[in-house]
């Protein structure tokens, strides 16, 4: 993949990832993405408010839209991408190295907005608890 597609809200997802998923295909793609993005700092990300490279793997997606609740619950997800990139101040179609967003996010997202950002997302607990945006920027030399 040269550029890596992520939903704003996959950017928090990333950032709490621990191995665990909706199934060992969602997972695996989690890791696959997750390493791609943490072995190579200068890998390019444009920002975007619809299905990315995360929901083609995931259980829940259909016909190209999120399902996860049994109905179409694509409009929050977007709602969830818009109040990420409102934060970090940047907008969908922005193309910009993966360590330059993330350490935006480590800039202006915090644990405590997660809730606020994520609503009834079934992950919650653990992003509350495990967001850290640092482990996309340990490895680098700034």
């Amino acid at each position: 993949m040269d550029v890596v597609p992520l939903r704003g809200h996959h950017l928090l997802c990333l950032c709490a990832f621990e191995g665990k998923g909706y199934d060992s295909k969602f997972v695996e793609n989690m890791f696959r993405i997750y390493n791609e993005l943490k072995l190579h700092p200068e890998k390019e990300i444009i920002l975007i408010e619809q299905p990315d490279p995360i929901c083609f793997k995931c259980p829940n997606f259909s016909n190209g839209r999120c399902k996860i609740y049994g109905r179409d619950h694509e409009a929050n997800i977007v709602s969830r991408d818009r109040k990420v990139f409102q934060i970090i101040g940047l907008s969908p179609g922005t193309r910009l190295n993966n360590r330059e967003i993330f350490k935006k996010l480590s800039q202006k997202i915090r644990k405590e907005d997660i809730p606020s950002i994520c609503g009834n997302c079934m992950w919650i607990d653990i992003c509350r608890f495990k967001f850290n945006p640092h482990v996309f920027l340990d490895n680098i030399n700034e």
